[in-house]
């Protein structure tokens, strides 16, 4: 999968990248925010970043495109009770398991896009991704923790809860598909993060699950606000500014950097070490969601041009 440089697509690489980097600072942040739940943590993060949206769009002055955007409400509610769940684990994967798993597990949703996508668009799956997906399978077993798969042990759970935050992801990858383009990035994620955010208020409330586990040290708000202007509102502006410059599959390539990244961080100021039989599954987990995200662009450039021939079109 080549890119060609040209001014546009540098521009578009430089936004996935500087996504993909900034995607590798939430789970050291995370631990190092004391006092909140993960139900906690994941409602102010996303409430934050609801603020911050909100203040752009009265800034630039897009409300008129925010009030057209309601006639869709009935499909807002369904994109942020899925979204809820996402961040909800998502900041629960990182609480309770290493940052290395956590990141690099929340990026797994291309091997469950290969799993839905025959349920829900009719898709089959091709020998050559199903062999990405076993090897996807094996790195997700070595890097699973060796104490065993007990619900008891926290790492284990915090394994489980990033790959279901990636599960609830790409159904809400394939739910948005089509409809995607019809609105700017902002006024997605002004809908995504309120909503998402009141789901998981009323989600603490029916299931009495807290959002808060002591006291808040001052330093851990100064944490929860780098997390939401950098990781949150900056990262998900540029990636997906960056897919106006590229395909989506080029995109999730370059992505691909944040667990990199979150590795190296959480060895740098955690001291977090993984052991070589974790390094063997990451290489493994990385090559198959690559594998993945490859093959799918390459079979969907050849329908492409299987179309053109059939039909005769020409640019």
């Amino acid at each position: 999968m080549m890119f060609d440089m040209d001014s546009p697509n540098r521009r578009g690489v430089l936004l996935a990248l500087s996504a993909g980097f900034l995607w590798g600072f939430p789970g050291i942040l995370v631990k190092s925010i004391e006092g909140f739940s993960f139900l906690g943590l994941a409602t102010l993060r996303m409430f934050l970043a609801f603020l911050m949206i909100a203040a752009g769009i009265l800034i630039f002055k897009k409300g008129g495109e925010l009030v057209a955007s309601f006639r869709y409400w009935k499909f807002w509610i369904l994109l942020g009770l899925l979204m809820s769940f996402h961040w909800a684990w998502g900041m629960a994967g990182f609480q309770y398991t290493l940052v290395a798993n956590a990141s690099l597990f929340g990026n797994t949703t291309p091997l469950f896009l290969l799993f839905l996508g025959p349920l829900f668009l009719g898709e089959s799956l091709r020998k050559q991704e199903i062999i990405f997906m076993a090897v996807t399978f094996v790195g997700i077993f070595l890097m699973i923790d060796g104490k065993g798969f007990s619900w008891d042990n926290l790492q284990f759970r915090g394994d489980m809860f990033s790959i279901l935050g990636a599960f609830s992801f790409a159904i809400y990858s394939i739910i948005v598909r089509k409809k995607r383009a019809l609105f700017p990035f902002y006024i997605m994620m002004f809908w995504l993060f309120l909503i998402s955010s009141l789901f998981m208020v009323l989600g603490g409330w029916l299931f009495e699950i807290p959002f808060t586990i002591g006291p808040i040290p001052s330093i851990s708000w100064f944490y929860l606000l780098i997390l939401v202007i950098f990781p949150t509102v900056a990262a998900h502006s540029a990636y997906n500014f960056s897919l106006s410059f590229l395909r989506s599959d080029q995109a999730a390539t370059i992505i691909l950097i944040g667990p990199l990244f979150a590795a190296f961080l959480g060895y740098l100021f955690l001291e977090e070490k993984l052991p070589s039989q974790s390094i063997l599954g990451m290489v493994l987990v990385l090559c198959g969601i690559y594998g993945i995200i490859a093959f799918h662009s390459n079979s969907l450039r050849f329908s492409w041009d299987r179309l053109k021939s059939l039909f005769k079109i020409s640019h």
